[in-house]
């Protein structure tokens, strides 16, 4: 018989909730979705951290940029208009991956981004997207999503309350989103995103992350230098088929070794660089 938390915690606030996790650390558990199910033993031994009674679902998108509360579901980025027109569709394209219909009534966005082991295709999205999370613990801070997220210990010491992404470019952007599965709604074996802003026709401020079944979706950043100040005709495809082949090294996992994964995800990035230059054109 599987064994139960030792309790549930339902703070009435965002700076209660943050107390608590501070406090409690590694031995709380926040209860939030991501996109896998959850082994029970996950849970047992713990104290929970319910975040019900703090909103946290907003879904804004204007101007200066997008505001995604970190309780709102995946389901309704999914449904949401804005979402689905705004950054040429990547962030719609994004969440619909990340699960069947049934799973993204549950899972949410700081559950997605707390879920390393869940399909990667929104965290992907976000850091090519340059995006920020607003996180609370002794104080609040707003910190780029790609510091944070190459942290794995930060979920144990501050609460994520929002993702923030800056407005996209009033012309010249472009973003591509490429992954490999076995299935339709299987977990992505490799994926890869790209976001570029072109200017006179080369490209400024490339971002590329990838992720593979053995590797945890990260940005690449000597990927970004070879694609930094190319041409939209003329553009170094091969180097940087290379540089993201070089930069992982993923472990083998299930359907697919290491040698598989590093070359599909230079794959994918390279489709998705291809797929980001022909938006950024038309735009």
């Amino acid at each position: 018989m599987n064994e139960v938390p030792g309790q549930f915690l339902r703070p009435k606030s965002v700076e209660e909730a943050a107390e608590l996790v501070v406090k409690l650390g590694g031995e709380a558990g926040i209860m939030w979705v991501g996109t896998h199910v959850e082994e029970p033993e996950t849970w047992a031994r713990q104290t929970m951290i319910d975040l019900g009674d703090l909103g946290l679902t907003g879904i804004r998108i204007g101007r200066d940029g997008a505001s995604l509360g970190a309780m709102a579901r995946i389901q309704s980025l999914v449904e949401n208009k804005d979402i689905r027109a705004a950054y040429g569709g990547l962030l719609h394209t994004a969440v619909r991956r990340l699960a069947h219909y049934g799973l993204r009534n549950l899972a949410t966005v700081g559950g997605a981004l707390a879920d390393r082991r869940g399909s990667p295709e929104l965290v992907l999205a976000l850091l090519a997207l340059d995006a920020q999370v607003v996180v609370v613990g002794t104080r609040e801070e707003v910190v780029p999503l790609s510091d944070w997220w190459a942290d794995p210990g930060s979920g144990g010491r501050s609460l994520v309350t929002e993702v923030r992404i800056p407005p996209a470019p009033s012309k010249g952007g472009g973003w591509g989103l490429e992954w490999l599965a076995r299935s339709p709604m299987d977990q992505a074996l490799a994926a890869g995103c790209v976001g570029l802003a072109l200017d006179a026709g080369a490209v400024r401020a490339p971002r590329i992350a990838v992720a593979g079944i053995g590797w945890v979706a990260g940005r690449v950043p000597s990927a970004e230098a070879v694609l930094d100040g190319q041409s939209v005709e003329d553009w170094n495809e091969g180097g940087l088929f290379e540089a993201v082949k070089s930069a992982v090294s993923p472990e083998p996992g299930f359907g697919a070794s290491a040698d598989y994964q590093r070359e599909a995800m230079a794959r994918m990035a390279l489709r998705a660089a291809a797929a980001a230059f022909k938006k950024a054109g038309n735009r």
